[in-house]
Order: structure tokens, then sequence, then C-alpha cells
């Protein structure tokens, strides 16, 4: 088999992986529909000119009996890699940390040994879990508003994250839940819309419903969304 039975081998191999996959009509503007998505965005160019390859082939006579565009090797193993995109996405619960990578303190836990570990360990944000759910995140905005709204000089070395409770609500910043399904690039789309809104995500918590209320499975931030 040559590279051109191949290549249309493979662009046909697509164009039926991507029907299946976004349960669309096999109409022949599946390649079209995969440009637009923004998951594939990085890969636009090169989707545009192996579908404009493959109407070459399919549609200009021969010259001489051969013809004038063949597929290179790299078109071949392009597609091929698309076409394992398609069928196994990446999403952002590949490449999160998982629970027994993150540091995460729970209500009962002390503020002072956490803000000492947390200025070791050179972290910003510290999530608090109970019972396998986000019930806050500790952050330094958070004890810099407690010492001011409580009028507090010294930091008691026994105080605890549920006497702050109120300091460590997932009401004070951004965060955005998603279930371990969810695309790395459709993610990437929340985190640039909460942007245009003027809020900055500060964390991405990946659970086991999506929602806060779900077992907290994985920990994502928007530097590690925009970097992927």
């Amino acid at each position: 088999m040559d590279n051109y039975e191949r290549f249309i081998e493979k662009y046909k191999e697509l164009e039926y992986a991507v029907s299946i996959k976004y349960n669309i009509p096999k109409n022949g503007s599946e390649i079209s529909f995969l440009e637009r998505r923004p998951e594939f965005s990085k890969y636009r160019k090169e989707l545009e000119y192996c579908r404009e390859v493959r109407n070459f082939l399919q549609h200009e006579c021969k010259i001489d009996k051969e013809f004038a565009v063949i597929p290179s090797e790299e078109m071949i193993n392009l597609i091929d890699k698309i076409i394992d995109l398609v069928n196994n996405p990446i999403t952002c619960y590949k490449i999160c940390k998982k629970v027994d990578q993150i540091y995460y303190k729970g209500l009962n836990d002390y503020v002072m040994s956490s803000m000492l570990a947390m200025n070791h360990k050179k972290y910003t944000h510290i999530p608090i879990i109970e019972n396998q759910k986000i019930v806050g995140v500790f952050s330094k905005t958070s004890i810099f508003n407690y010492l001011m709204d409580e009028d507090i000089k010294n930091l008691n070395s026994s105080l605890k994250f549920k006497d702050i409770d109120k300091y460590i609500s997932l009401e004070s910043e951004t965060y955005i839940f998603c279930d371990s399904k969810m695309n790395v690039k459709e993610m990437e789309e929340n985190v640039v819309n909460e942007f245009r809104k003027g809020n900055k995500v500060s964390m991405i918590f990946i659970t086991s419903n999506g929602l806060q209320n779900g077992d907290f499975i994985g920990l994502l931030t928007p530097f590690d969304i925009m970097e992927y």
C-alpha cells in the first residue's frame, strides 16, 4: 500500500472517528468540524492542509498516471495522532496533581504550622478538605484579612482553620470545579472566559461529580492549563 492509499484510508478513519465521537452525520464536513474545536486549535492549519490534499487527490486527475501530490509519512502520522486524540482526548484529570501529590489541610489543623510549610514549599494556596470534600482554601489573603478584620496583633499557634472559616470561604476567590472527563482545551476556554469577566481563577478542582460537593480527586492551576 502506497502513501496515497494509506493517507486516504487514515483520512476516512479520522472522519468516522469524528462522526462517532461527536455524534454528527458523516457528510464530508467532519474535518472542518474538528478544525473549529478548541482542543484541536493547535492542529488547525495542519488539518486544513490535510483536508485540501484529500480533496485534491479525490477530485484532480493524474498526470502521466501519477498524482501531482503524494502525502508524506509525516501527514499520515499526524492523522494517526489526531485519531488518537479524538478517541482519547487529553483531560484535566490526566495532567492534574492527584490527591496524594497535594499538600492540603483539614479544619482541625493548625494555621501557624501550615503557614510555615507554605512558606517553605512556596505554596500560595492550601485546599481545606473534610470528608474528601473541599470546604475552603487558605491563602496569604485569608490570614491578612483575618488579622485586619479582627484587629489581631499576634497570631496564636493554637489557631485552627475552623476558627477562621469565613476567611477560607470558596467565595473569597474564583475557583472552578470540573469532573475527570473535562477536556483541557475546554477548561482553557473556561479560564479565559472568567478572565474576560474580570475574575482571576486561583485553582481548578477536579471532583467525582464536577461539583463542590463531590469527592476531591485532583487539582490544577490556570498555569498548568495554559502551558499544556
